[in-house]
């Protein structure tokens, strides 16, 4: 996720770090309105997969609004 895009969504971020996510993928799946493209991370069970992603800290308030979209 672009740092910009989210803070249009929700305001003022902060970037805490990079986390990763084991026995996972990530899968690209999904097309926006803004003709970019949206992904979920589904459950593998197998260790050798994994998903890299940047960690924000971002006002509790808005989640579900992340959620929503």
């Amino acid at each position: 996720m672009f740092t910009y895009r989210l803070e249009k969504r929700v305001g003022k971020v902060e970037v805490i770090g990079i986390g990763e996510l084991s026995g996972h993928r990530f899968e690209v799946n999904k097309l926006s309105k803004d003709d970019s493209f949206k992904g979920d991370t589904l459950l593998t069970g197998d260790s050798n997969d994994f998903v890299l992603g940047v960690v924000f800290k971002i006002n509790p308030a808005f989640r579900k609004k992340l959620d929503s979209e």
